[in-house]
């Protein structure tokens, strides 16, 4: 500020320095203490501006990870509290620093920020992928072995079954069948047709009333598909006395019967050998 000294000419001044510091921003009046030779109680306005504060932007380059967002609005010379590590396969993430290989200065939750800058992920290796196994040869299906044959006399017929094996041996010839014999409430269900046909017997399915019509010899049993009970020659009778859930059921397009219940209904015997799972049908006729 200026001020004219009062005994002086026009081209005279005083020159004065107002020290802000310490000044909230806002507008002021000052004024000067009177002296010898200068205007007593000179005044003059005085505007103390807003301070201006300097930002800087953090970018975080992952270098193949998972994306990181750039930090924005840091104050000058302040730090920041850094963002999660990034992820990236195979890798284990060990810092940030300045310089793409590491070879820059390291980026902590303690440096000070005083210009934009962009700082990269440093990554050590966890593991290399090991290639792919060669695939190993399925071996061949070891061949289905042929049951002796029943010590009976020819006049005897014999049938014999394995649970889990679609074959159906009728005195040592083996017969394909359409599906396996399964266990299931701890009853044998098998597609029934083979076994009765190989006796000489009859099987019918009505698809309306999902029925089964075994006749053989005298005997006709009738069984419906998810009924527990069922018909021989004409007299009502449960498959089994003391299970219910024992029905005949449709398994992979195939209708499978409990058998001890059709066989012995129909005249013949069943045996079972637990240690082979094998089932063995004899008829006399």
């Amino acid at each position: 500020m200026e001020y004219k000294l009062a005994s002086a000419d026009d081209t005279t001044y005083a020159t004065c320095t107002v020290d802000q510091a310490g000044l909230s921003a806002g507008d002021y009046v000052v004024r000067l203490a009177a002296k010898t030779g200068f205007n007593a109680g000179a005044t003059a306005p005085v505007t103390v501006p807003a301070p201006t504060t300097i930002t800087y932007t953090v970018t975080f380059d992952s270098q193949g990870g998972s994306p990181v967002a750039a930090m924005t609005g840091i104050a000058s010379g302040t730090v920041v509290t850094l963002p999660a590590a990034p992820t990236k396969t195979g890798y284990t993430f060990a810092s940030w620093n300045t310089a793409t290989d590491g070879t820059g200065t390291a980026f902590t939750a303690s440096t000070a920020v005083t210009a934009d800058v962009t700082v990269y992920a440093q990554w050590t290796v966890t593991y290399i992928p090991a290639p792919a196994p060669a695939p190993v040869p399925t071996p061949s299906p070891a061949p289905v072995p042929v049951p002796a044959p029943l010590p009976s006399p020819s006049w005897i017929r014999g049938l014999i079954l394995q649970i889990g094996k679609p074959v159906l041996w009728n005195n040592s010839i083996p017969t394909k069948l359409d599906s396996a014999p399964v266990i299931k409430n701890s009853r044998t269900l098998l597609p029934i047709r083979a076994i009765i046909e190989a006796l000489s017997g009859t099987v019918a399915w009505d698809p309306i009333a999902h029925k089964v019509t075994v006749t053989f010899g005298t005997k006709t049993v009738v069984l419906w598909i998810g009924k527990s009970l069922a018909t021989v020659n004409g007299v009502s009778t449960p498959i089994d006395a003391t299970d219910a859930s024992v029905v005949p059921e449709i398994i992979n397009s195939r209708t499978m019967l409990p058998l001890r219940f059709v066989a012995e209904n129909l005249g013949c015997t069943v045996l079972w050998a637990d240690a082979t799972q094998t089932i063995t049908i004899t008829y006399t006729p």
